[in-house]
């Protein structure tokens, strides 16, 4: 789900749900040329839709927890670590589309909505 290529091209990001995860989704990365994917994301929430910095230091992606019934983004690099929130979107799900970090990994473009309305945000994420 979403892979994603990196910039240099030696890496590739995507969501899975993995033999051990049930139904939830998390980040993984692969180098290219390995066998094993490593999974990056840890926490007990619904990872997707990765989107990698030009630069290739981080890695966006949507955060769904559906326990809470939140969505957001946050960012984190592609070894893993700390996750670090952007954005959370109130207590209601709702629908983000996209996300994109510009060149020097400093400004998260999205789309929010739900129905039929639409708005894009920017957030700064460094």
């Amino acid at each position: 789900m979403g892979p994603t290529f990196s910039p240099d091209g030696n890496q590739i990001a995507f969501a899975w749900n993995g033999a051990e995860n049930g139904d939830r989704f998390d980040v993984y990365v692969k180098e290219i040329g390995t066998e094993t994917p490593v999974r990056v994301t840890h926490r007990p929430v619904n990872h997707m839709a990765p989107a990698w910095s030009p630069d290739g230091r981080f890695i966006a992606m949507m955060r769904l927890d559906t326990d809470k019934g939140e969505l957001g983004v946050s960012v984190m690099t592609p070894a893993g670590g700390n996750e670090r929130q952007l954005l959370k979107c109130g207590d209601e799900i709702d629908v983000l589309v996209g996300s994109v970090l510009d060149r020097d990994s400093q400004w998260l473009a999205f789309s929010q909505g739900a129905e039929q309305e639409f708005h894009s945000h920017l957030c700064w994420s460094t």
